[in-house]
């Protein structure tokens, strides 16, 4: 089934068409417009409404959404419910927070969270953190948790968790 695009609330449905398969269509030429793969693994497509000047380049799996599915919720993302990127079948497609997104995500094991000395950000790996729970004493002026943390450069928070086995098992 084919309707009037309609792409972050504009409708452009005087230039395009969008399918319930998420394939876009000129409405003066009637062609398929070409869709590229994102480096984030999402068809994209760029489209102009009204001169080469404004060109737009879209999110296919977006466009759909806002075609296709009612939106009562005012949710900000859309959902790859098989976890297909490139599968913009409206079936394929709901409408989710960012939390319900991540859960999705973490859930079918498209997202792996990173803990520990893997994660990105961490200033700590396992010999640093032997030794604070090593050295630590309550209190202490020179090892104590508040001395540790601006020696390592960490929160103090951070290091109450790694003493108290919580993170850092």
């Amino acid at each position: 089934m084919w309707k009037r695009m309609i792409y972050q609330g504009v409708d452009y449905g005087d230039y395009y068409l969008i399918s319930d398969r998420g394939d876009i269509k000129g409405v003066k030429s009637g062609r398929i417009r070409k869709q590229q793969i994102s480096p984030k693994g999402y068809c994209h497509c760029v489209i102009s409404a009204g001169g080469r000047s404004k060109k737009k380049c879209i999110r296919v799996h977006k466009a759909v959404a806002e075609t296709f599915i009612d939106n009562p919720h005012n949710k900000p993302e859309v959902n790859h419910k098989d976890g297909n990127k490139t599968n913009n079948d409206v079936k394929n497609l709901e409408w989710a927070t960012t939390k319900e997104n991540m859960e999705h995500s973490v859930k079918y094991g498209l997202f792996k969270p990173t803990y520990g000395s893997k994660h990105g950000s961490t200033k700590l790996n396992r010999d640093v953190v032997e030794w604070i729970r090593g050295v630590y004493k309550s209190g202490d002026k020179e090892f104590g948790l508040r001395a540790l943390s601006r020696k390592i450069g960490v929160d103090h928070s951070t290091l109450h968790s790694i003493i108290h086995h919580e993170t850092w098992c």
